[in-house]
């Protein structure tokens, strides 16, 4: 449509097909990002104790020169860059990992140029306020930074700079080596670009060497020990309100809806062999074959969220995706429930938490324990270690562990240790070792009065 003024027409842009990639509108999307996410970076390193466990890392690294992965199978790219900025605490990490999720957006919509998607315009607002990736973008762990690239890597095959692919790639593997996955569709989508075996090899070889450079210190350290997996058994329910919460019932119901309603339109492109589509699914497929494995964080499907958009948008009518955007960027600050409005989205809760996780820190540090004691604190355990660290070792003579089994008690009781715990740690205990804190003389260490 256009407005005529004069003999002059003026278009009129349809705000769904705006190119995020070109200037001005760069500008504009950086701008976004940067006004959402500033108000998270001064809120700790992150909820999940991982985040912590990475800080500890970084903190050995640049302080006293000692190099321990923060957990296997190890992240050797987070943990020697976030020690050049561990000095100024979780501002700087969390910058680190915003800065690399702002690199994803941009290289998010770049692709969509080159690919010359329809609604790219919609598809990277989605992406960029998409929920899950917003509260992962200001926190010190490595899937934003794995994702970001991916996507670059991603981008260099479509641009058929296969080396350089290669190279983004290993060093995505430095990030997160379940990154490594993604390889067999990308080998695949280089083939339908170039027919070459050569460019395969060449982005396969670039990958290896990269790969290796970056985990050398975790074999030097570990020899083949790094790779370890450690299965825990999780409940299906769990596993479902997790999603829900991090997705919002709206879009799963919606995006199962409409996925069924648009099944005709996928199974004819998977039948035309479209090759954008069956890299897209074989993507997607992959990482939930991944979580199947490993069910434990909906953060493990974060790298097959730009794969999901772009296949969603392809089989699914403007209008079905338009609402599904919606529903999907709206749980970031509300979160709807059957029948009412809870006023809390994920982003809002987020915040809440991350800022509840320090002041209860704070009061655990602070709670009133008797000097030569010991505390079972379980996952809180990275969290204190840090803030201990950086108080330069006040309290020294009071110990916080994970868990204990019931000789080691016995054993902490002989050496004249007085021994806490916190509440939870109480039916964690009785679960996992089978006796009760209780029975051996342990204290029930109450945080808030």
């Amino acid at each position: 449509m256009s407005l005529q003024k004069g003999n002059n027409p003026i278009k009129k842009r349809d705000f769904l097909e705006i190119d995020w990639s070109k200037i001005p509108y760069v500008f504009y999307l950086i701008m976004l990002f940067l006004i959402s996410r500033l108000p998270l970076l001064n809120l700790g390193f992150g909820y999940d104790s991982d985040a912590w466990r990475m800080a500890n890392t970084a903190y050995d690294l640049r302080y006293f020169h000692i190099y321990h992965t923060s957990r296997f199978p190890g992240f050797p790219i987070p943990e020697f860059l976030n020690s050049l900025v561990i000095n100024y605490g979780w501002t700087g990490t969390n910058a680190l990992t915003m800065i690399f999720s702002l690199i994803s957006v941009i290289f998010f919509a770049k692709i969509l140029s080159a690919l010359n998607v329809k609604r790219k315009g919609l598809l990277v607002l989605t992406y960029n306020f998409f929920p899950l990736l917003w509260i992962n973008s200001t926190n010190t762990m490595g899937y934003m930074w794995a994702l970001a690239f991916i996507i670059i890597s991603w981008y260099s095959i479509l641009k058929k700079r296969f080396i350089l692919a290669g190279v983004m790639f290993g060093i995505a593997t430095g990030c997160r080596i379940t990154s490594t996955i993604l390889i067999f569709p990308f080998l695949y989508l280089i083939f339908t670009e170039s027919k070459n075996w050569k460019h395969m090899l060449y982005f396969f070889l670039s990958f290896i060497i990269v790969s290796l450079v970056f985990f050398t210190p975790l074999i030097a350290r570990y020899n083949l020990g790094f790779l370890k997996y450690y299965p825990h058994k999780v409940k299906i329910k769990d596993v479902f309100f997790k999603f829900i919460n991090k997705f919002g019932i709206l879009t799963l119901i919606t995006g199962g809806l409409f996925s069924l309603t648009s099944m005709r339109a996928f199974f004819r492109n998977i039948a035309k062999k479209d090759k954008d589509s069956i890299f897209l699914l074989s993507s997607i497929i992959i990482f939930f074959l991944l979580f199947l494995k490993a069910p434990y964080e909906v953060e493990y499907f974060i790298p097959a969220i730009p794969f999901g958009l772009i296949l969603i948008n392809k089989i699914w009518r403007k209008e079905l995706t338009i609402i599904f955007s919606l529903f999907l960027m709206s749980n970031a600050v509300v979160e709807v429930n059957v029948g009412n409005f809870t006023g809390e989205g994920i982003v809002t809760k987020s915040i809440q938490e991350r800022r509840g996780q320090i002041r209860f820190t704070h009061h655990l540090l602070n709670a009133k324990v008797k000097a030569h004691s010991v505390v079972i604190v379980g996952y809180w355990v990275p969290t204190v270690v840090y803030f201990k660290k950086v108080t330069k070792g006040e309290n020294n003579d009071i110990h916080y562990i994970y868990s204990a089994s019931s000789e080691k008690i016995n054993e902490l009781h002989k050496n004249g240790y007085n021994i806490y715990y916190l509440g939870m740690m109480r039916d964690y205990t009785k679960r996992v070792y089978g006796y009760d804190l209780n029975d051996l003389n342990c204290k029930h260490l109450r945080v808030y009065k």
